[in-house]
């Protein structure tokens, strides 16, 4: 997860926009979030899917 300050100039902006359209497409491993609600949704989500593994021997 990637948190940005939109107000801050950004060093390596080609480098950055190449990672935002990838993160776009939503797959299992990657998604664009906008905010640390939504960020933190996704990290306990993910979390939990983690956890649901271990206990089932993955």
């Amino acid at each position: 997860m990637f948190f940005e300050d939109p107000h801050v100039a950004r060093q390596h902006e080609a480098d950055i926009q190449l990672l935002e359209r990838a993160a776009r497409i939503h797959t299992a491993y990657a998604m664009c979030v906008n905010d640390p609600v939504c960020a933190h949704r996704r990290a306990d989500g993910y979390a939990r899917r983690i956890g649901e593994g271990r206990e089932r021997g993955k």
